[in-house]
């Protein structure tokens, strides 16, 4: 009768130990997941530091500036940025500045002198609300690095060549003949483009991001779209003539189709920037993308 005594005694001794490792264990284990845990209010305090940045960065915002330019009856008009340190406003060309004080007035250049060209430079202290007024010759934007918060341009008679903006709400017209319109990389873009009766070369770089509206104008135009990014472009149900080159993926939507262009199957939401056709009046349009 001893030996079975024994034999229980030792079985009961292993369970002892056994389940004080396995309660052991989970003590440890939950130890370690208190530490690993943030302490309270730790939440709040990244929430705070986050409200703190968000307010410095709203109080490190640039002043509002606004500006309305009357070309020269014949002449073109270029918008340029000035070099730092420079004035916050200069002309050079038949115009004078008509307002314009500290006090948030608007400026207003208008035409004064013989007809010829008129360039415009804007410092970056200020982030301009700029309107171009429509019948200029011919409109140059220099504004590769420049930050806006909108720019209006009126159409003009002839030609709108140059950089856009880095950034900012954009509304350009474009007038009779072949336009030109660069966006640097790492641009954001944000722009309405009525096109004109002219081609419009669109030359977009690597690593811009955001959406361009075109809206057709009277005539027939044609947009050549010179970009090395995935690019959707978004047509109507009515859709007008259409050109397409190179890898083109078709997406059914309510509204239309939309055509992303990429090497590899890609979904709209894939594009870097969006290019949608609206108000199509029936004129013959051509897209084209090289």
């Amino acid at each position: 009768m001893s030996a079975p005594r024994t034999g229980t005694a030792r079985w009961l001794s292993a369970f002892v130990v056994l389940a004080a490792a396995a309660v052991l264990s989970v003590l440890w284990t939950l130890r370690g997941e208190r530490a690993a845990a943030p302490l309270p209010g730790a939440a709040g305090v990244d929430a705070d530091a986050a409200r703190s940045g968000a307010a410095t960065e709203r109080e490190d915002r640039l002043p509002l500036a606004r500006l309305y330019v009357t070309p020269p009856s014949a002449g073109s008009v270029t918008l340029a940025a000035a070099d730092a340190g420079a004035a916050l406003l200069s002309l050079d060309g038949p115009a004078r500045l008509d307002a314009g004080q500290p006090d948030g007035d608007a400026y207003r250049i208008l035409p004064d002198g013989p007809a010829g060209p008129l360039t415009v430079a804007l410092s970056r202290s200020a982030a301009w609300i700029i309107d171009v007024d429509p019948g200029a010759e011919s409109v140059r934007l220099s504004l590769g690095q420049f930050a806006v918060d909108t720019l209006r341009l009126g159409a003009p008679l002839g030609s709108v060549a140059g950089t856009l903006p880095r950034s900012g709400h954009l509304d350009v017209a474009l007038g009779s003949a072949r336009a030109s319109l660069h966006v640097g990389s790492g641009s954001r873009l944000d722009a309405d483009l009525t096109l004109g009766t002219g081609a419009l070369l669109l030359q977009i770089d690597p690593g811009v991001s955001g959406r361009v509206v075109l809206r057709a104008g009277s005539g027939p135009a044609t947009v050549i779209v010179d970009a090395a990014s995935i690019v959707a472009l978004h047509l109507p149900i009515n859709a007008p003539p259409l050109a397409l080159e190179g890898t083109w993926w078709r997406h059914r939507v309510p509204s239309g189709v939309i055509w992303v262009r990429s090497p590899l199957p890609a979904l709209p939401d894939d594009a870097d920037v969006t290019l949608s056709v609206r108000h199509h009046v029936g004129a013959p349009l051509a897209v084209t993308y090289r």
